[in-house]
């Protein structure tokens, strides 16, 4: 069963986290996957990694190799390696139900206007600052791979990077000084930096940060409402940490605000 994790946990200080959440202990538990930022944001014993889907199943090996080992040497209470082969499977069925599930990003504190049948997300104040999305292109700084960057590089000016963690966590942190962004839109931005995080390191990423912190055409009317269901849905398969406000019908020309924390299936 998938382990819920909060979707507000900033990335500047995922450092120190442990997101292995399999809770099997035949041969000891299985080694911590540490998230923090950067090109290799997982690690495990000292090893890094890009996905953490390859740390975790490093994780889930370090402890069958552990539980063998204690097997073959004898220890009677782990019932023979056939019993640390199944352990590692639950281990790794779970990475799998991570990749099915997550992420789920949060439902932006403001949703979207409809005008001309068309869904305008309605952009955060961002105070002296402006325009906060994120681009996945090729050819940034002379790389060979497609890689991130903030658009607006008058007010964050930052260079590119192969995870979206370090662009979006520099993003988040200019929006408390010197752009003096709300609370509320801060906390905003490190939902959709953990969001984007969770998801594969490509356009979708950018996708999933930008369609929190962005202001742009997002859509259908028709699309979005499924979207929304599809959302609303998953999230009560997880868990729904804070009431939701009823909001008007998308069909109406303004929705009203929705309060909700939503927390991803990771």
């Amino acid at each position: 069963m998938a382990t819920l994790t909060s979707a507000t946990v900033q990335t500047s200080a995922v450092a120190g986290v442990n997101v292995q959440t399999f809770t099997g202990t035949l041969g000891g538990p299985p080694p911590p996957v540490i998230s923090s930022t950067g090109t290799r944001p997982f690690s495990v014993d000292g090893d890094t990694f890009v996905g953490a889907g390859a740390a975790l199943g490093r994780s889930c090996d370090k402890q069958h190799n552990a539980c063998a080992n204690a097997a073959n040497g004898g220890d009677t209470s782990i019932g023979g390696v056939g019993t640390c082969d199944a352990q590692n499977q639950e281990c790794r069925a779970l990475i799998s139900a991570k990749r099915r599930r997550a992420p789920l990003a949060p439902i932006p504190a403001v949703m979207p206007r409809v005008v001309d049948g068309r869904i305008k997300k309605r952009a955060l104040d961002l105070g002296t600052c402006s325009d906060a999305t994120i681009l996945f292109e090729n050819g940034l700084d002379g790389r060979n791979t497609p890689a991130f960057i903030a658009e607006n590089q008058n007010d964050f000016n930052h260079g590119s990077a192969l995870n979206i963690a370090v662009i979006a966590g520099f993003i988040c942190q200019r929006l408390g000084s010197p752009c003096n962004a709300a609370a509320d839109v801060q906390a905003s931005c490190t939902s959709a930096s953990a969001a984007a995080v969770a998801t594969t390191q490509d356009q979708a990423a950018a996708d999933v940060f930008n369609a929190i912190m962005g202001g742009e055409d997002v859509g259908s009317a028709a699309t979005s409402t499924t979207a929304a269901a599809a959302a609303t849905q998953t999230a009560s398969e997880c868990s729904i940490v804070a009431a939701t406000t009823a909001a008007p019908d998308l069909a109406s020309t303004t929705i009203d605000a929705v309060v909700m924390t939503i927390t991803s299936c990771f």
